[in-house]
């Protein structure tokens, strides 16, 4: 190109307009660059506030009883490797939490055998945890392990749940394991026999009434556990008040 300019009789305006033409080139060429850079700063900046989490307001609950203010710090990034903007990572959350009490400048790790249980603020609703021995299948026998177990529904039946991920190929699967608790307090945790025969499950387990199975008109399977927990309850406290038909 220098060679093709330099055989060219060119005026001094020709000389000009090329020297213009490498100006425009070269300033298109450092815009497009910045672009690049600020594109892949970006893209690292979400991903590292997804991968490391955001500060959320919360509490937790210590083994005395006492409520602490302050803040906790959660994941926006999902075991199947996806990014989830509308929600946030929760096997980690059953296991450990990373809380901040007001005033203080570090967090602290918490786990299960610590304290009673936290909550936190996510969209404009609490997320509610408590800690527990939660019971799982061993080779046939029941054991327990001290765990966070979040807390779907309260009343006379209580509804937990915890996320656990395994892989699957080359993909992470993040699948719910479902607890209930009975007026005592008794936890049971729900098998893959136990899903299968729902209704039974819970009539042995949980002496719920085949008068009330009668009732609803919905199926009684493990997508509508929350629904059948929280119709119950209500169900129970209409009963408690001697409202007839039910």
């Amino acid at each position: 190109m220098l060679l093709f300019c330099c055989n060219l009789k060119l005026g001094r305006g020709g000389y000009c307009a090329i020297f213009y033409f490498f100006v425009i080139v070269i300033n298109r060429i450092e815009h497009q660059v910045n672009l690049k850079r600020s594109f892949i700063v970006g893209i690292f900046m979400v991903v590292f506030g997804l991968v490391h989490g955001k500060t959320v307001p919360g509490f937790v609950i210590d083994v005395e009883g006492n409520r602490i203010e302050g803040d906790l710090k959660i994941r926006a990034f999902c075991g199947s490797d996806a990014f989830r903007f509308n929600s946030f990572e929760q096997v980690s959350l059953h296991a450990a939490i990373k809380f901040r009490a007001k005033g203080k400048r570090r967090f602290k790790e918490y786990f299960p055998e610590s304290i009673n249980g936290y909550a936190f603020m996510f969209k404009c609703q609490w997320v509610v945890y408590t800690s527990t021995l939660a019971p799982y299948h061993y080779f046939g026998k029941i054991k327990s392990q001290p765990a966070f177990l979040r807390v779907i529904e309260t009343g006379h039946i209580k509804l937990f749940d915890r996320r656990r991920s395994y892989k699957l190929g080359y993909e992470e699967i993040v699948v719910a394991d479902y607890y209930v608790a009975d007026e005592a307090d008794n936890l049971y945790r729900l098998s893959g026999k136990d899903v299968k025969n729902l209704q039974a499950f819970l009539q042995d387990y949980l002496n719920m009434s085949d008068k009330f199975f009668e009732d609803i008109n919905y199926a009684v399977e493990v997508r509508n556990l929350k629904w059948i927990v929280m119709d119950y309850n209500d169900w129970i406290i209409l009963l408690s008040h001697n409202i007839k038909d039910i």
